[in-house]
This record gives C-alpha cells, structure tokens and sequence, in this order.
C-alpha cells in the first residue's frame, strides 16, 4: 500500500492512497514541503426539473485524482 498527503494553502489535507504501482510512482515522485499542482476531477450530483431538463439543483459531491506535478523553483 503506497500513499501521499496533500495540504491545501487551507489547510485541508488529501489523502491519496493505493496500491498499484501508479501510487509508489506518485509517492516517489516528492519530497516533503513539495509544492505541487495538482489536477482533479469534481463529481457533481445533478437534479433536473422533469418535464423541461431544466438544472434544479447541482451539487459537488467528491473529486477523483488526477495527477500531480511539483512547482519547480519551490
């Protein structure tokens, strides 16, 4: 099982854990103290009125992972 822990500039923490060979990869790709950018996706929860389609309701409900680069220069 290989893991890593991203902090936002607010101070939430991301867990990202696994274990394929694609999060050993990840785990050694950084340092502590990294700065990183990281790419993501949202999921959102969608409701739509039923007889126009029209959007009633959008809810952000999780991300999933991407990827993450370091910031060179930090």
């Amino acid at each position: 099982m290989w893991g890593i822990v991203f902090r936002c500039e607010h101070g939430n923490k991301f867990p990202i854990i696994g274990e394929e060979d694609k999060y050993k990869k990840l785990w050694e790709k950084f340092d502590d103290g990294d700065s990183v950018k990281i790419a993501y996706k949202e999921n959102y929860l969608i409701k739509y009125e039923r007889k126009t389609d029209k959007v009633i309701n959008k809810e952000l409900t999780d991300y999933d992972f991407i990827d993450a680069e370091k910031i060179r220069g930090n």
